[in-house]
């Protein structure tokens, strides 16, 4: 969807606070506040997913412009073994990238398109893993109740 107000700004690679990133998910979240009318719980649970995303990257010393599939299937990884996230809020991650990637995309911010299939391809594997982790949920429901207290 192309910007209504304004085109959006190509931002420099560089080393600001936080970078690229941050100034697209601002754009992103203002984007979403007044174009799409998103609730505030909403905005806040989409800057949250991509601040873990920037955050993974940086660690990795990778950018938004360089992500590939394994970068997003490495961290939704992370996001279950380290950080101990249940199915449904990665998710949730899951569905704040794609749609931060396709706004990135679709105002022209990324200077690459992403390969035919890449965004089916990670919700495919998001859709696995999900699967996977209620199963894993379901054969030790007592542990995880134990471990819950």
């Amino acid at each position: 969807m192309p910007w209504k107000t304004a085109p959006p700004r190509r931002l420099p690679r560089g080393r600001g606070p936080g970078g690229p990133f941050a100034p697209r998910v601002a754009d992103f979240l203002a984007y979403l506040k007044i174009e799409v009318g998103a609730a505030p719980a909403t905005l806040e649970a989409y800057g949250r997913d991509l601040g873990d995303l920037r955050k993974f990257l940086r660690g990795r010393r990778a950018s938004v412009e360089a992500i590939g599939p394994a970068d997003l299937a490495e961290h939704l990884r992370h996001l279950h073994r380290e950080r101990g996230l249940q199915a449904a809020s990665i998710a949730r991650h899951l569905a704040s990238i794609r749609v931060f990637f396709r706004f990135l995309v679709a105002n022209g911010v990324l200077d690459i398109m992403l390969a035919d299939g890449f965004l089916d391809n990670v919700q495919r594997r998001g859709a696995v893993l999900r699967r996977r982790l209620d199963d894993l949920a379901a054969r030790h429901a007592s542990v995880i109740e134990d471990v819950r207290g």
